[in-house]
């Protein structure tokens, strides 16, 4: 063919009959898949994805601690991980850009990722951005306790190595993005664009074909081409005069015809509305009122998910439920706080809210007004004793109409006001508890709170080791001192390290420590320098069940001395729990010995933080496959270990 055959793609039909565009409009248009690269190249499409990730990216990203005892919240300004979440991610890439490319993945293919760089101690160092493209996702094939691993070229990852942004996600870990669930119109959209390439590359002329009665010679059927060109260029004011015996024959609409510029606005709203967007939001030309519509159904809700994901990723095991992130949408909902603040009006002119209540929902710190107020003409019944009060005359009176005795009406009169207000999850207001009454579920404290110098642990209350000494001892718990004295139990020791006087000192502490111990659930612990074999330290009167707390001395002692190796009991005979590695771990013990009421050895070791929920299900697992618990504890540390830089072994 020639070279309107290359450009058109006219074909020889018939003897005198010629069609063009079709090669043309096939090449340009491709096949029917849509990709993300083609959905990109849809006005609307990418319009909408900027909006919702810009407008989310730059949200400044905040740190609470919750304060159970005056029911308030405190701001936290100096953590390194506000530094990675808004200002810089890593060495080479911002806060903002790290957000915005973890979020437009998210749309985009269903799942964002950004990697947690963490060292030993689990202190955080970095987040990096990580293209959905370079994921590899391998899932096990139990439909409810699922279980992932992710692959980044070729080294494996677990889920919580990452800051993971789902969209429409049935596991947590992959999602459906905007192209898959909607690639019929988005394809739709897509072709018109192209069509509409086509028809400015052939002057918007309608696809055609020639017929001729006669058959052309060589130098007619030349001509005729030529002049077709020039007709399709875009560029010039052509015309084309048809001889006796030609025809042109149309086999396309015109873009009229197919109403095309009406099918591209109706397909961009619809594009708009897959993200929760009108057209007027993207334009620029949106109201006050459609503009935080479009927040709240559009950004809000992956704001929420972008909060939990940074929860559930970068607090620590011990700081969940007293800490939360938070993206502050002040500025962003700021012209909706005059509806806010009028929704509190109602409320406290109508008494079901309380002042500090509502400075509560504000994350503002109460200043102890707890009264309601009442106008004197207001008449106040009591369903539950059927009487009716009225302050204006401070009286009581029953519905049935007697007199109330005096200590009737002291009992109907008893004040009883409510405090300690819990936060619940992300800061929300989750009821409250009363005073002297105990904690609510999620608020209120335990006692048990783990120490800021890492794997030491306290309690607030002693009632309950004294209430095991006072019952007398545990059976369970009653170590064989014929066994510890005996020869086979010293040779374990034997082959706890290469340094003999450690290693008889670690002999004699055991000893020591489980005779003293036995029959009861009480652990003692001691402290060795590694290189001489004598105790540094040593905490041997604590009233908590299965906790050492440091004093001190302790403190001071493992922290100016090198190659510290720990011992201590196990009253359950338990292997080193995941609370033991990360100890040795933030403590920077050599290693760690466990000596067990009876008779089992553990050596262990640790390099690197493990998550305590991750060691949890583990040892679940294997437990419901059938496993005892100690051997589901033994299985969970052998697969950590496999993972991670910790090691253990049974010494024999």
């Amino acid at each position: 063919m020639g070279f309107l055959n290359k450009v058109f793609g006219i074909e020889k039909r018939s003897d005198g009959v010629l069609e063009a565009g079709a090669e043309l409009l096939r090449a340009i248009v491709g096949n029917g898949d849509i990709t993300a690269e083609k959905a990109l190249e849809i006005p609307a499409f990418s319009a909408s994805v900027d909006f919702i990730c810009n407008t989310i990216s730059m949200l400044p990203v905040k740190l609470y601690r919750e304060k159970f005892a005056d029911n308030s919240t405190e701001e936290i300004t100096d953590d390194k991980r506000l530094f990675l979440l808004n200002d810089e991610a890593n060495s080479i890439m911002g806060a903002d850009a790290a957000k915005r490319a973890a979020l437009r993945d998210m749309l985009i293919y269903g799942s964002g990722f950004l990697y947690i760089d963490q060292n030993v101690r689990g202190d955080i160092s970095g987040l990096y951005y990580v293209k959905k493209s370079d994921v590899s996702v391998m899932s096990n094939a139990d439909p409810i306790f699922r279980d992932f691993n992710l692959f980044v070229g070729s080294r494996g990852y677990l889920p919580w190595n990452f800051v993971i942004l789902t969209r429409n996600s049935e596991d947590g870990v992959t999602g459906v993005g905007a192209v898959a669930e909607h690639k019929t119109l988005l394809s739709a959209m897509y072709f018109m664009m192209k069509l509409e390439l086509v028809l400015s590359k052939t002057g918007g002329n309608k696809k055609g074909f020639l017929e001729s009665e006669h058959k052309l010679s060589k130098e007619a059927m030349a001509e005729l081409k030529r002049l077709w060109n020039e007709l399709y260029a875009n560029n010039e004011s052509n015309m084309m005069i048809l001889n006796n015996g030609l025809k042109y024959v149309p086999s396309a609409s015109s873009s009229v015809e197919m109403q095309l510029n009406e099918n591209k606005q109706t397909n961009s709203e619809q594009i708009a509305q897959i993200f929760g967007l009108s057209p007027a939001v993207l334009s620029g030309n949106c109201s006050t009122q459609e503009y935080m519509s479009a927040i709240r159904t559009a950004v809000l809700p992956i704001v929420e998910q972008f909060q939990a994901a940074l929860n559930r990723s970068l607090l620590r095991e011990d700081e969940k439920g007293v800490m939360y992130f938070a993206l502050d949408t002040t500025e962003l909902l700021k012209g909706d706080t005059l509806s806010r603040y009028q929704a509190y009006e109602i409320a406290l002119r109508n008494n079901f809210l309380q002042l500090d209540e509502v400075r509560y929902l504000e994350d503002k710190k109460p200043i102890g007004f707890n009264f309601l107020k009442l106008g004197l003409n207001d008449v106040l019944y009591d369903a539950k004793t059927n009487t009716i009060y009225t302050p204006n005359m401070n009286a009581l009176q029953k519905l049935d109409g007697g007199n109330f005795t005096q200590d009737e009406a002291r009992a109907v009169m008893e004040h009883r006001k409510k405090t300690n207000w819990i936060k619940g999850a992300h800061g929300y207001f989750a009821g409250s508890y009363p005073e002297g009454g105990g904690s609510a579920s999620g608020g209120g404290n335990s006692g048990l709170t783990n120490s800021e110098n890492g794997g030491i642990m306290g309690v607030g209350s002693d009632e309950v080791a004294l209430e095991y000494q006072r019952y007398g001892r545990n059976k369970e718990t009653i170590v064989n001192k014929t066994y510890i004295e005996g020869g086979e139990y010293k040779r374990k020791f034997d082959n706890a390290s290469d340094n003999p006087e450690l290693n008889k000192a670690l002999y004699d502490a055991a000893k020591t420590a489980l005779k003293h111990r036995s029959g009861t659930v009480l652990e003692d612990m001691y402290w060795f320098d590694g290189k001489t074999g004598k105790v540094i330290s040593k905490e041997l009167n604590s009233t908590s069940p299965r906790l050492v707390k440091y004093s001190e001395n302790t403190k001071q002692a493992v922290k100016s001395t090198e190659n510290v190796v720990a011992l201590h009991t196990h009253p359950s005979s338990m292997p080193p729990s995941i609370e033991d590695f990360n100890s040795c771990c933030s403590n920077g013990y050599k290693f760690g010995v466990v000596a067990c009421h009876n008779g089992k050895v553990f050596k262990y070791s640790s390099k690197e933080f493990i998550s305590l929920k991750l060691y949890e299900m583990l040892a679940e697992r294997g437990v419901k496959d059938g496993l005892s618990e100690f051997d589901a504890q033994i299985a969970a540390l052998n697969s950590l270990k496999r993972n991670y830089k910790i090691d253990f072994r049974e010494v024999k």
